[in-house]
């Protein structure tokens, strides 16, 4: 057998899957220590979430913080977690905690329906300004080469 097969019996995640279940374990183990698992509930969850959105994105560079004081807002990191990752963070996680329910070590995972709200871009409001060079520009003047070939190639 080749290395190759061998590091895929062994490892069938695959290393950037690894790697991304990984973090997520040293997360949950960081907000929550030695925890059983069958005692958590849906609001340390939430819990779980609310600290990773609040966090720092490279935890590694503050060994001394503690999810307090990333709730309490002492931290002073800069910059938390973005969604996305957090996102991955508690997909992760859920995976952990199904496993736990498919063997039966726990009655339900507390994760499932926990979401996070992406990230979205805002994009500053038009002034008046805008609008009027926007729609005086060629392609929405009527009689423009522009605004001809639109319409040739409109189909209404």
């Amino acid at each position: 057998m080749d290395n190759k097969k061998a590091e895929t019996i062994a490892n069938p995640l695959g290393q950037g899957a690894y790697d991304a279940l990984r973090l997520a374990a040293e997360d949950f183990m960081w907000v929550f220590g030695d925890i059983s698992l069958n005692a958590f509930k849906v609001k340390d969850a939430m819990h779980f979430r609310d600290v990773l959105l609040r966090g720092p994105s490279n935890r590694k560079k503050y060994p001394d913080l503690t999810p307090e004081a990333v709730l309490s807002g002492d931290a002073g990191f800069g910059k938390g977690m973005s969604a996305t990752t957090v996102g991955e963070r508690l997909l992760y996680v859920s995976q952990i905690f199904e496993y736990g329910v498919r063997f039966e070590y726990i009655s339900k995972n507390p994760f499932k329906g926990i979401t996070v709200q992406r990230d979205t871009p805002t994009m500053p409001d038009y002034t008046q300004e805008d609008l009027e060079r926007i729609f005086k520009s060629p392609l929405f003047v009527s009689g423009s080469s522009y605004w001809k070939r639109s319409a040739r190639q409109s189909h209404f």
